[in-house]
């Protein structure tokens, strides 16, 4: 399989129990439909406290400059009729102020990709538009999989004793 971004060979790599593509020359990963949920539902890799909190905090960064910047696009609507928006020329306009406009090619089917807000997280990912899968850019897989185990933890039932 090639990459999408830079065109060379990927390579079979185990992580997390699961068999994923990874690019040797920009560290890019593409995992199939299903292998991301298998991702994170496992929590075989251990990251250490500095990571998490790095990565938190500039998730937490990221997502708020992304959520300011669409308020101040959608503010240029205002007194505008609802029904008159479309919806790609508004997030067309985001992603050229964002400065993400770029479309790669899924390796699978060739069909365009999307960029998109994985599980809220503020982790940023491209998906198939058909649904064969997602490419990740190099370090968002641990950025990912740092996000979801944090939220699983903070979102456990605690025991309480009667």
């Amino acid at each position: 399989m090639r990459c999408p971004l830079c065109d060379k060979e990927m390579s079979k790599e185990t992580y997390e129990n699961t068999e994923i593509d990874i690019c040797p020359s920009c560290g890019g990963v593409w995992l199939d439909k299903d292998e991301l949920e298998r991702i994170v539902d496992t929590e075989d890799v251990k990251f250490t406290p500095q990571q998490v909190k790095d990565v938190l905090k500039d998730s937490s960064a990221e997502k708020s400059k992304r959520e300011e910047l669409m308020h101040q696009i959608m503010d240029s609507y205002k007194g505008v009729d609802v029904n008159s928006l479309n919806t790609e020329e508004i997030l067309n306009t985001f992603r050229k102020r964002w400065g993400h406009q770029r479309v790669l090619k899924c390796p699978k089917c060739g069909a365009d990709t999307e960029e998109f807000e994985y599980a809220g997280t503020g982790v940023m990912l491209d998906r198939c538009v058909k649904g064969d899968g997602f490419w990740l850019d190099k370090g968002e897989l641990d950025k990912m999989q740092i996000m979801m185990e944090y939220y699983k933890k903070i979102n456990a039932p605690v025991a309480v004793e009667e």
